[in-house]
This record gives structure tokens, sequence and C-alpha cells, in this order.
């Protein structure tokens, strides 16, 4: 009884605090400035850039930004957002921290703390919320401290079936704010540390039921027909509708609770019913259409809406925008979505018409008309040369993803003998040309037709992309897979190896 009153306090403070403030303008964004102090840096030497992330929501995507440590271990980034969020720093250890648009923060840590634990205990901010994130690094201390570890979280998704599983979710969530609760007593911390932390418990509830389906199917070696989407379930999916713009402040509410209703519940509860006669652009259409009709909040659904369209342009793809840009514009009415999205789309249609390619890159075509010859007549033209292939499409999240650790890969060996080739498959050519304009990544790049793509697939036993060959100077494979991805460390000493 004691605890249900806590609870109803709680939510009775959210809802005022949720009233208030209704009149803050998020409709353009504003530079955040980021400057900090690393005591010990000297001592971690490959360590010498510091990373920023920040969760673009209009852009559906996490962003990295980067600086270097000076000789003194100070570093500054600036970036912009729209509205109040947490945003992370990564260098040896990682820990989160709020910003506000327009904010000027500085922060202090110490290299010699190499976990996402103690961190927290040395990390001094000052200027702009200095007093907020103070306080929420003493929360966070508590969370990470009793974050249920990787190997139990796998035993109880795969032991616990549906109403089990949703038992132990709702006695991690009783632990978690009574956590919480003591916190608030201790501490007095600000409104938006008591809105960010209620937003935490709350997105670790839902994010971790949604995600069940894929771990539970996963570990026990089931299929998706094997799952059941109705709502004895997904009751909790009713609850959406309580949502509202102020869950911003907390990525994993803005970022992760969307993505996983519609990858974990929306998409593939369509894929379950999928009949083989279902193209890939009826299935978008339908999923869009489930979106839209979707019972939940609104900032949820537009958020949704804006992460379907973005995952398309992403792969160069402008149909589904085009197609249903009334339904888009009639539903997302939020400036920090909707501008982001028609930039992108902009954008990716002038790359699709003026590709602007790297003047570093090389475009080459296969000369066979022997579609069996086709990893034969690559090698033919790299002769007495280290071959790193990279057999990728621009429809591939995961091959993006690593592009830019592979133009760090070609800058260090620049100018050894080695040639880095990428065979783009099964992808039509102006949107291979519109995505390498977006990379702007140097290397030799051939763009496969169908029936090249295919033979390559046979060949070299590629079941899917991204793939990775690593070939000596005399023509031998002696790695492939993606073990030797460029982000992964292994590709850079096995290259270092046969130079």
């Amino acid at each position: 009884m004691k605890y249900i009153l806590s609870i109803l306090i709680t939510a009775s403070f959210i809802l005022v605090s949720c009233k208030q403030n209704t009149t803050v303008d998020y409709s353009e964004p504003k530079e955040v400035t980021i400057t900090g102090t690393i005591k010990n840096f000297e001592k971690y030497p490959d360590f010498d850039v510091v990373k920023l992330n920040v969760f673009n929501i209009g852009l559906s995507e996490s962003e990295t930004f980067y600086s270097k440590i000076d000789s003194t271990g100070n570093f500054k980034i600036k970036f912009p957002i729209y509205f109040p969020q947490d945003v992370s720093i990564a260098h040896r250890a990682w820990f989160q921290f709020l910003v506000h648009p327009g904010d000027s923060i500085n922060v202090s840590f110490d290299a010699d703390v190499d976990n996402n634990v103690d961190i927290y205990d040395n990390l001094k901010f000052s200027g702009d919320a200095s007093e907020s994130n103070s306080q929420l690094a003493k929360y966070l201390k508590i969370y990470w401290a009793n974050y249920l570890s990787q190997d139990d979280n796998f035993k109880y998704n795969k032991l616990l079936a549906t109403s089990d599983f949703i038992h132990f979710r709702d006695s991690i969530k009783i632990v978690m704010n009574e956590r919480r609760d003591t916190f608030i007593k201790e501490v007095n911390p600000t409104e938006e540390v008591k809105l960010w932390t209620y937003w935490n418990v709350e997105a670790d509830y839902y994010n971790e039921l949604l995600m069940h389906s894929y771990h539970y199917r996963e570990s026990n070696n089931l299929q998706l027909k094997d799952w059941n989407y109705d709502d004895t379930y997904y009751s909790f999916l009713h609850t959406l509708d309580k949502f509202d713009e102020k869950i911003l402040i907390n990525t994993s509410m803005s970022y992760l609770l969307p993505n996983y209703v519609l990858g974990f519940y929306l998409n593939d509860k369509l894929a379950q019913k999928k009949d083989s006669t279902v193209s890939f652009a009826e299935f978008d259409s339908l999923l869009i259409f489930n979106i839209i009709n979707f019972k939940s909040s609104d900032i949820i659904k537009q958020i949704m809406l804006t992460n379907c369209i973005n995952w398309e342009l992403e792969k160069q793809n402008i149909i589904l925008y085009e197609k249903y840009l009334t339904q888009l514009e009639s539903n997302i009415n939020k400036a920090y979505l909707i501008k982001p999205l028609k930039d992108n789309y902009k954008k990716v249609k002038e790359d699709l018409i003026n590709p602007e390619i790297s003047s570093k890159a090389i475009l080459d075509s296969i000369k066979t008309s022997d579609v069996n010859e086709i990893f034969t007549s690559i090698l033919s033209k790299h002769k007495n040369k280290v071959l790193y292939i990279d057999c990728w499409g621009p429809w591939c999240g995961s091959c993006i993803s690593e592009m830019p650790h592979s133009k760090k890969l070609m800058k260090k060996f620049e100018g050894e003998e080695i040639e880095f080739i990428f065979l783009c498959i099964d992808s039509e050519k102006d949107k291979w040309k519109a995505m390498l304009s977006e990379l702007q990544i140097g290397g030799t790049h051939y763009c496969l037709t169908k029936a090249e793509s295919s033979a390559l697939r046979k060949i070299l036993g590629i079941s899917g992309v991204p793939h990775y060959l690593l070939i000596s100077k005399n023509g031998n494979i002696i790695k492939q897979g993606i073990d030797i991805r460029p982000s992964s460390g292994l590709a850079e000493s096995e290259i270092q190896k046969l130079l």
C-alpha cells in the first residue's frame, strides 16, 4: 500500500510538471557547446579523441561528433539540437548528461576510470545545467551499478514466456522505482532530473517487454511464426497514449521506444502475416498505414512515421516519401521532425540526380560476358597487390556504418601496396552513385548487375552483406566474413601481416 501511494504521488507530480512550460519553442535548433578537461589523459596516447553521441530525432539516427584532445587535456565540441535531451561522451569510459538548446557546458573527468559506473564519481560540471547534471550523475551511478547483467538478461529472456516475463519486468520496475524514490528523497533533484529519471524507469520497462519477442525466439531457436502477437501479452501498449512531448528529454523514450514498437511489434506482426506474393513496396505501404492507425500517443506515432521514411531515404529510396507525402504532412506536425525529414529527402533526391562522387574514387566495370568469371576478372585487374574487398549495398545500414572505418583504414595504409575494392551488389546504379556521393569515399568501386551479384554470391558463398575479403598479393583468399570488418581491429592487423 505504501508503494502504491508513492507511485500515485509520483504520477501526480509528473502530470503536473508535464502541464507546465508548454510554450517552449522547438521549431529551430540551437547550438550547444561542450568543453572539457580530461585528467591523466597522457597515460593513454591511443585514446586521443573524445566522441560525443547525440540522437538526432529528425533524422532518426545517432550522430557522433569528435574532438581531438589537445596537449593540456582539453577538448571542445559544438552541435545543434532542437530540444532538451540526454547525450553521451565516450573516451575510455562513457557517461550521459543533459543538454538544452543553446547550452554552454564544461565537464571534467578522469581517464584512469574505464567503466560506466565509477566514472560518475569524478564527473565535475560547470556552466549551464551544472546542478541538474551533478544530480543526474548520482542517479546514473546507482542505475548502472544495479543494472541487470548480460548473462542474467539472457537467462530470463530465454526461460520466461509471455506472462511470466511480464511479472518479472513488473518486479524489476518496482525495485527501480523504489531506488528512484530513495534518490529523490536524499538528493531533492531539479524538476527535469525527476522527469528524466521517471521516463528512464518507464523506458526500461516498455523496451524490455518489446524486445522479449526477439530474444525469446532467438534463445529458444524459434521462428517468427511461433510468437503470438495477441493482446494478452501486448496489453501494455494500450498505455502508450499517456506519453507526450516531455518524453523527448530521455532518448530511451524518444529513440528506442518508437523503434522497438515499429520493429519488434508492428513490423514483425505484419511480417508474420506476410504472403509470399506481397512485394517489399506493398509491405512498406501496409506498414505506413499500420503506423497511422496504431493507437498510441501522437508524439510516438509521429516519430515512428519519421523513422520509417528516414530508413528508406537512407537506402536512397525516395518512393515512399513521395507516395505518402500527403499522409506525412497531415500526420507529422512537429517542426523538429518534418523539417529535417524534408531536408533529408531533398538531399537524397539531389544525390540521385546529380551525384558528386569523391575525386579519389575510381568507378570501374567488369569486362566479361561470363558471369562465372566475375571474381577472376576483378583479381586480374589488381595483380601483385593486397586486396581488401568490401561487398556491400546502399540499402544495407550495417554496410554504411562501416564506411567511416574503411576511410580510416585507407588513410592508415596510404601509399602501401594495397587496393581497397568495393563491390556493390543487388542495387541500381543511380542509388549506388547517390550513396557514393553521400559517403565521399575513395577506393575502386564496381556496381554489379543482378546476374553478376548472383554469381559473386555463389562463387564466394556470400549469404549476406556486409561481407569482407582479404586477399594476398598472389591472389589467395586469406580471410573472409564479418570478422574482418573495418571497425574490428582485426582487419588492420591482418593487412599489416600481408604487407
